[in-house]
């Protein structure tokens, strides 16, 4: 890929208000910044458009529909009626922004300014996390134009507290280095016992804990291909909740056949990563790209170095990823599918680093830790169309897109089975800013119940970046 010059230009200030006015104020931001006028004139991504015409302009004629079309239309129609009913109101709202000018005024506090480091404010909610959200501090130009710094704090009204810290050196460059670390505490984990039969009734909490540090060399080998090595030092604790969140685990998991308690529970797990990589990735774009894909295959083997129980085990994982461009311009398929795999050469794993449905491999629709095993494998699938894009090259915009997750846990190969896959479905809205994917609101619904999630990462493209963007490092993703 060829280096590309940094773009200063960012947004220093989100407030954390309700998803109206997110979409109203991405809306007017795209109005106020955009270099073309009402009548569709002006600068735009194919070159200067003229003022319509009678010269350049026409009028195109419908044929008539055949009447044994209509009571094809009638489906299509009512699935549509509760998308058209949210777009069309919306879109007045968009409007009226525009044709009152408040649009510009808020583009002209809330704007882009030419500034290298800046803060936002992010949001977060949904899953176990409840309402919450943090501060984010980053600096584009850290000791050099390829550098980067990004600061990370989260809180929420459920008790998850969240700081990380990272660092990138070389960004777009053949040979780049990742450093960072971060601390997470969640108050109200779950724990349903293991395996892909695991029931509702035997929800349980627990606090976990995770802290770690380290760093990840990368190297583009040819175009597109890089190899990856690192090594990482994590610590992942789970002990008693919250005294509302009830059952705990030590309770429910009292030591009976039927529930036996986990190994690791009351423990701090510490250890020693080491990860070898490599990665393909043939996408452009981080926001909405409709073409390209990414192979990567990952190698990691992990050694503890506490008191507890000697454990180690090697970890492998696939992922796929592949983005279709469909009939119109910013209509996608995007589509991924993954297979993370534990193999111990002792006979116990700590429960807490057994693979889970946490980000990046949600099951959307389940709450986070609602599955948990050796073995996890899965397929995401979005179509995504734009809402809203501006008609400048990189311009910010709003995509919908629906959903649907299919996906299990397992504890040998065997186990994967039409009767043991969980499904889940639901839709969206993607914001896309100047520099990329900002956030998402989504919901999703399963056998188990319907889940509102608002957040900052997506599953999508997540590996990039990850100690940078100081994602959980207790299960190497």
């Amino acid at each position: 890929m060829t280096p590309q010059t940094p773009d200063r230009s960012l947004i220093i200030w989100k407030p954390p208000l309700v998803l109206a006015f997110l979409c109203l104020l991405v809306g007017t931001l795209v109005v106020a910044t955009s270099a073309h006028g009402k009548d569709g004139s002006g600068e735009s991504y194919w070159g200067p458009i003229e003022a319509r015409a009678d010269s350049n302009s026409t009028e195109v004629e419908q044929n008539p529909r055949p009447a044994w079309e209509y009571p094809l239309l009638v489906p299509y129609r009512i699935v549509q009626l509760p998308f058209r009913a949210v777009v069309g109101t919306i879109g007045a709202a968009y409007v009226y922004a525009d044709e009152s000018g408040l649009a510009y005024r808020i583009a002209q506090i809330l704007g882009p300014k030419e500034l290298p480091y800046g803060a936002l404010l992010t949001v977060k909610g949904g899953g176990l996390s409840g309402i919450g959200g943090g501060v984010s501090i980053f600096h584009k130009e850290f000791f050099g134009p390829h550098n980067r710094l990004k600061i990370r704090t989260t809180f929420t009204s459920k008790g998850e507290t969240k700081a990380t810290l990272g660092t990138l050196f070389g960004d777009r460059k053949a040979s780049m280095l990742e450093v960072g670390g971060g601390y997470r505490i969640r108050r109200n984990a779950r724990y349903f016992g293991l395996g892909p039969d695991a029931g509702n009734r035997n929800e349980s909490f627990y606090s976990q804990e995770t802290s770690w540090g380290g760093f990840l060399v990368s190297q583009r080998i040819k175009d597109e291909l890089r190899i990856e090595l690192g090594t990482l030092y994590s610590g992942v604790g789970a002990r008693r909740p919250h005294d509302e969140d009830e059952p705990a685990l030590p309770d429910l998991f009292n030591g009976t056949r039927e529930r036996t308690r986990p190994f690791g529970y009351g423990d701090l797990s510490t250890g020693l990563t080491l990860n070898l990589g490599i990665v393909r990735d043939g996408t452009m774009k981080t926001g909405r790209p409709e073409s390209g894909s990414i192979q990567r295959l990952r190698a990691t083997y992990f050694t503890s170095t506490g008191d507890e129980a000697e454990s180690s085990f090697w970890s492998y994982r696939l992922d796929l990823e592949q983005f279709i461009g469909l009939w119109h311009t910013e209509r996608a398929l995007a589509i991924r599918g993954y297979v993370n795999w534990l193999d111990e050469e002792s006979d116990l794993i700590p429960f807490q680093r057994l693979l889970t449905n946490d980000e990046p491999d949600l099951f959307r629709g389940f709450k986070d830790y609602r599955w948990r095993d050796r073995g996890l494998t899965g397929l995401s699938l979005e179509y995504r169309w734009p809402l809203w894009v501006d008609n400048q090259v990189g311009g910010p915009g709003l995509d919908v897109y629906l959903l649907t997750d299919v996906g299990q846990v397992f504890n040998e190969f065997e186990e994967i089975s039409a009767r043991n896959v969980q499904v889940s479905y639901g839709g969206g809205i993607r914001m896309i800013g100047r520099d990329g994917y900002n956030g998402r609101l989504e919901m999703a619904w399963s056998k188990d119940e319907f889940v509102l999630r608002v957040g900052s990462d997506q599953i999508f493209q997540y590996a990039r970046g990850g100690l940078f963007n100081g994602r959980d490092q207790s299960a190497l993703r």
